[in-house]
């Protein structure tokens, strides 16, 4: 499958929703799952990989090797992990180091902006699910 897109999936029913929308348009995502529990997404997924510690530069090669070229962030995801650097691969420790504001917001489109510069297309959920 060409054009593979990766839905990052946090807790929520967005991204459920997302995925159930991405499969019914004959493109069920690979989930990357930082949900408590994966539950009804892997209904529409591709497949699924658990992501148990914010490692990024591990989470990009795995994308990479499996022919992800867009990606869309949903759900809610614990801030508190960027607070916890023992978790970290040296990516993460220096996309964090690197950012000035550790907000939602600053977080969020420091992230979009790595995922960008390393080589990914970061798609809006809008593009899926106008209606919302």
């Amino acid at each position: 499958m060409e054009n593979k897109i990766a839905l990052i999936a946090g807790d929520g029913n967005l991204p459920v929703v997302i995925a159930s929308r991405l499969t019914d348009m004959g493109t069920p995502p690979v989930v990357y799952s930082v949900r408590e529990k994966v539950g009804d997404i892997s209904k529409f997924a591709l497949e699924v990989v658990n992501i148990v510690k914010p490692d990024i530069g591990s989470t990009i090669k795995d994308m990479k090797s499996r022919g992800v070229k867009k990606i869309i962030m949903a759900g809610l995801i614990s801030k508190t992990l960027a607070f916890k650097p023992s978790l970290f691969d040296l990516t993460t420790q220096r996309f964090l180091a690197s950012l000035v504001f550790r907000d939602d917001h600053s977080l969020l489109g420091a992230l979009v902006d790595f995922l960008e510069k390393s080589g990914f297309e970061v798609m809006s959920y809008r593009e899926i699910i106008p209606d919302l």
